[in-house]
């Protein structure tokens, strides 16, 4: 690569402070780009204050209102960034104006800006569909479930969250530029809270699971240095571009495919593959997303797939507009505590990469595959199980009957042990679901009785007393045993 075609990244990065925010920047083509990002996102939350972060981010952009220039703000499962481009002067005055509405949010819309948020969408689509399967209702996983902080967080609530981690010690700024004379990030004073240790479920070999919106590819690799990385992210994206050769240009059966990557911690990434299609294709799309997976896994990418993906690689090499994004990546990395590579060194090695390379970081994940399909889909393959509802074994204890008019089917049997939880057995092929008291992590009430019971697992036990002979015993020892504050109240449907 010449000169002239790493301009960009030869130029040096900057690292400067204002008001104690480090602030990293990069000397780019205007307009100036600018991410405030804060070390908190979905994974700090749990499962009864899931949406508690996003609460904040509406608030904020609510005080500040509208702008001329490009605003925005979102929430990831680590980051919370607020974002804009413009001439630097707005810029400067954006960023200042959503540090003062962190420390003073309008908590008196807080009932507004919910009801946006519901209809925005909880539990996403099926990438975050296959984080709660890979890790339950807790973590990175709390995105593939619905938010009910989303109807029952209060302003004391929200505030509380938001001078917890909307602080200086926890934020970086990045910027396409120098820093504008002037800028001002007024936050208040608090540590850096680094990614918390997340562990999946324990799920062995490859599972799937049905009922989905989509079909999406799940792969979980803990990366230990950044070749592993980059053989790993280039190895899920050439699967994307496999199946999406396949599935929308050999036969037209989807007309979206893609291929990406989202930190989970510092060395911890999920790669997803999804593809968009009619479910009654969803049988055809599986076969050709496992065969991909299955071929790269055994045999590497062609030459001339690998090719195509250095090729588009080097494309970002000589495009200035990458300044902006290669900065916000270095601000994600201080916040996580990662070390990646300076763009050079990464596009080198990226060039590198030979078929061997991406086949050993396939096959080192595809083992521990996980997929998500619409509903009515079978996966019938050697080696593929059905995830089930729970990863614990059933309770023994006391067995109840149900009741002759009950939301049970017939046969359902419900194990009550009163020290540990409960078990619902149901036929061979849905198994047991089991709750165990210290795994619970929200317990939705409705207004005819039934506790919606969820656990950390990722499992969900609906009890209602009138269901089951002796069931009054068991929804006292929900409220017994559960800590008051795992309780919501669920709205009529």
């Amino acid at each position: 690569m010449s000169n002239t075609d790493t301009a960009w990244i030869d130029r040096p990065l900057h690292l400067a402070e204002v008001d104690g925010v480090p602030v990293i920047w990069r000397e780019g083509p205007p307009p100036l780009h600018a991410s405030l990002q804060f070390r908190v996102g979905a994974a700090d939350e749990t499962f009864v204050t899931s949406g508690i972060t996003h609460a904040v981010e509406h608030l904020a952009m609510r005080a500040v209102g509208r702008w001329p220039h490009e605003v925005n703000a979102s929430v990831g499962n680590l980051l919370t960034e607020f974002t804009t481009s413009g001439r630097p002067e707005p810029v400067a005055e954006f960023l200042a104006a959503v540090c003062l509405a962190l420390s003073d949010l309008p908590v008196d819309d807080l009932a507004l800006e919910l009801g946006v948020l519901e209809t925005e969408g909880g539990d996403g689509g099926p990438s975050e569909s296959l984080l709660g399967l890979r890790f339950g209702a807790r973590g990175p996983g709390l995105s593939g479930f619905d938010e009910p902080a989303l109807r029952t967080i209060t302003g004391t609530e929200v505030h509380e969250w938001a001078t917890r981690w909307f602080v200086r010690g926890n934020a970086v700024l990045a910027l396409s530029g120098p820093p504008p004379q002037g800028m001002r990030l007024r936050l208040p004073e608090g540590p850096r809270y680094p990614p918390a240790v997340v562990s999946p479920r324990p799920l062995s070999g490859r599972a799937w699971d049905d009922g989905y919106e989509g079909t999406a590819l799940g792969l979980l690799a803990d990366l230990p240095d950044p070749r592993a990385e980059e053989a790993f992210w280039s190895g899920v994206r050439i699967t994307g571009d496999r199946v999406e050769s396949i599935l929308r240009h050999e036969r037209g059966l989807a007309y979206t495919v893609e291929g990406w990557i989202t930190m989970i911690g510092c060395r911890l990434s999920h790669g997803v593959v999804t593809a968009d299609s009619h479910d009654r294709h969803g049988a055809e799309v599986v076969t050709v997303i496992l065969d991909a997976l299955d071929s790269l896994a055994t045999d590497g990418p062609t030459p001339d797939e690998l090719a195509f993906y250095q090729a588009q690689s080097r494309e970002i090499v000589t495009d200035p507009r990458a300044v902006w994004a290669s900065t916000d990546t270095r601000a994600s990395d201080l916040l996580i505590g990662a070390e990646g590579p300076a763009e050079a060194d990464r596009m080198r090695l990226i060039q590198s990469l030979r078929s061997i390379d991406v086949r050993n970081a396939l096959e080192a994940v595809s083992g521990s595959a996980l997929l998500v399909v619409p509903e009515d889909v079978e996966v019938d393959r050697p080696g593929w199980r059905r995830a089930g509802n729970s990863t614990l074994a059933p309770l023994e204890g006391r067995v109840l009957q149900r009741r002759l008019r009950s939301w049970a089917p017939r046969g359902a049997r419900l194990v009550y042990a009163p020290d540990e939880g409960v078990t619902l057995l149901l036929d061979q092929l849905a198994g047991s679901t089991t709750a165990r008291w210290d795994d619970i992590v929200g317990v939705g009430c409705h207004k005819d009785g039934l506790l919606s019971v969820q656990t950390g697992d990722g499992a969900h036990v609906p009890l209602r007393e009138q269901d089951w002979r002796g069931g009054r015993d068991v929804v006292a020892a929900v409220h017994a045993q559960v800590p008051r504050r795992l309780f919501f109240d669920e709205p009529d449907d």
